[in-house]
């Protein structure tokens, strides 16, 4: 019969296997496409990156096209199984119950022997062969003693194939099925051919790489109210050309009532198309953009944390707070259940079952496939057992304000995972940086005072309060550059240029200084008024002289233009 050596068969499968195969998305040739329809009695159909099987009892499977890769490296190891499997059989006429003594050969090898004695046309080595199959199941992959399959079942091939190509039976037992198609069915084989699906035209592999070129930003830009936080996102983003518009951005505010609920999504009841009650899981704005990123992985994405302080972060981030780990260029690229993760991924991952389905599928329609299909994001294929990482298009911004009263604090083990960078609180008077020139230079109201000049003084003020009354953190309480923008009145001509009115610079920084600033010292700075109502009423007629102090109330009588009093401003 010309029996080869088994375990060799065996060994040269398992070897050429952890040398060639790669985990990674695979494309199918058309050609096996069109002619391959059945596979193993069951129907086939092809989706952009996986197969369907339909069974005669109507029941689907989802086969990842990895599968039919990793089949092919086990054809021949089949083959010569069988070939084993039907020289045993040989003897099969000379025991009246040959399967039962099939199964007691098994680390016997003196029944084993006498089987083997029964068959004809073998010789002596080949003869040994078939003892050590009969009896010794570690020799040819049949699993440990005492386990696995016997040879006498007719599926007995499928464990020993799993458990070379390293694979969890019950999930993933079709590609068993491929393999004995391809050896049964050598015109199915023929037809079979493949290619990585990241492979680029210069055939370099970017599974090394990370998705995209680009390091992700992790970062919280901190300062006083007003000093340009968020400004300074959305000049970062122009530079790289990320918008809105193109619906890269996804932008949430945190504040005391604000939950994982919210920021990943959350089960609730929704109506269904005929009247009854289903519940899904809605994604949040964390989820959202994480699937938007995952599905385009040449594109750029932003999730903008305002405020990231007004809110419970680490009761927020929940479980995600360890996906802030990011691997690094020096790191190794991780192969996990068939995906590679390089640089710029989350070196650690999260396991949720809401996410992963959501990723997958489910929750769009009034009814959920169960079980649900591998669904491919980009370049990584979910299943049931892919958790959830960072992908290193994936960019986190946060502005953090240092004067919020009712704030949690940020421990150290969550803002050791971001890059954190305070904004200075200038506000530059030269042509240079027109923008910000044309805000120090704006008048408040009918005062004659440039805001820049009204600013520099008031927080000198405020520095030397602190110093005064030893409050340190007094430092956060200064005015940003930005901390009152000028508007034009609604019904101000066109054209028209924007201004402060004095019952907007009233109405937001008086007040910021009454309630927070100056809480403590309301005498020192404002006199005898008792209350911020009166304070209010009180600017309106006096303009700056409602400031006790003279550094400020002498402002308007050097200011460029316009009167002390009223409220007139055109």
């Amino acid at each position: 019969m010309n029996l080869r050596n088994l375990n060799d068969i065996m060994t040269l499968s398992v070897e050429k296997f952890k040398r060639d195969f790669v985990s990674d998305d695979y494309i199918l040739d058309d050609l096996f496409i069109r002619n391959v329809k059945r596979i193993s009695g069951d129907d086939i159909v092809y989706h952009n990156s996986y197969a369907e099987a339909t069974t005669a009892k109507s029941l689907k499977i989802y086969i990842p096209y990895q599968w039919f890769v990793i089949a092919s490296f086990f054809v021949e190891y089949y083959q010569v199984l069988m070939d084993y499997k039907a020289a045993v059989e040989m003897a099969k006429g000379y025991f009246s119950d040959f399967d039962d003594t099939i199964k007691r050969c098994r680390d016997n090898e003196a029944l084993a022997q006498k089987i083997v004695d029964r068959v004809q046309g073998v010789s002596n080595e080949e003869k040994v062969f078939l003892v050590k199959f009969l009896s010794d199941y570690t020799w040819w992959g049949g699993g440990k003693k005492g386990g696995g399959k016997t040879i006498d079942r007719t599926d007995f091939y499928v464990s020993p194939i799993l458990n070379l190509a390293g694979l969890v039976n019950n999930t993933q037992g079709f590609v068993a099925e491929i393999v004995k198609e391809f050896a049964e069915h050598p015109e199915k084989a023929n037809f079979f051919n493949y290619r990585r699906a990241n492979i680029t035209s210069n055939s370099v592999s970017p599974t090394s790489l990370s998705i995209i070129e680009n390091n992700p930003v992790q970062i919280i830009y901190y300062g006083v109210p007003g000093c340009g936080k968020s400004h300074q996102i959305q000049e970062d983003l122009k530079k790289k050309n990320i918008t809105e518009e193109n619906h890269q951005v996804k932008r949430v505010v945190f504040h005391p009532d604000y939950c994982n609920a919210d920021f990943v999504g959350q089960i609730l009841p929704v109506t269904k198309r005929d009247g009854g009650i289903r519940y899904q899981f809605k994604a949040g704005p964390f989820t959202k953009i994480l699937r938007d990123a995952y599905a385009n992985p040449d594109k750029e994405y932003v999730l903008i944390i305002e405020e990231i302080n007004r809110g419970n972060a680490a009761a927020i981030f929940g479980d995600l707070f360890q996906l802030l780990d990011r691997k690094r260029e020096s790191d190794p690229v991780e192969v996990v259940n068939g995906n590679s993760y390089g640089p710029g991924w989350s070196d650690y991952c999260v396991e949720n079952d809401y996410i992963n389905a959501y990723f997958r599928g489910a929750y769009e329609g009034d009814e959920t496939p169960n079980p649900l299909p591998p669904k491919t994001l980009g370049k990584i294929t979910f299943n049931d057992n892919v958790d959830i990482r960072l992908p290193p298009n994936l960019s986190l911004y946060a502005t953090m304000n240092t004067s919020d009263q009712n704030v949690f604090t940020l421990d150290n083990a969550f803002q050791r995972r971001w890059e954190m960078k305070q904004i200075s609180n200038d506000l530059k008077n030269d042509e240079a940086h027109s923008d910000e020139k044309a805000q120090y230079d704006q008048l408040i109201g009918n005062t004659g005072v440039k805001w820049g000049i009204f600013r520099e003084k008031i927080n000198e003020i405020i520095m030397q309060s602190a110093e005064e009354n030893g409050l340190s953190s007094m430092e956060d309480k200064r005015l940003g550059g930005w901390f009152i923008i000028p508007k034009k009145a609604s019904d101000a001509a066109e054209g028209a240029k924007a201004t402060i009115t004095s019952e907007a610079f009233a109405e937001k920084v008086l007040k910021y200084l009454w309630d927070d600033a100056f809480k403590f010292d309301r005498k020192s700075h404002f006199g005898d008024v008792k209350t911020l109502e009166e304070l209010i009423e009180k600017f309106k007629t006096e303009g700056f002289k409602v400031f006790s102090n003279e550094q400020i109330s002498g402002l308007s009588q050097n200011g460029s233009a316009g009167t002390q009093t009223g409220t007139s401003e055109s």
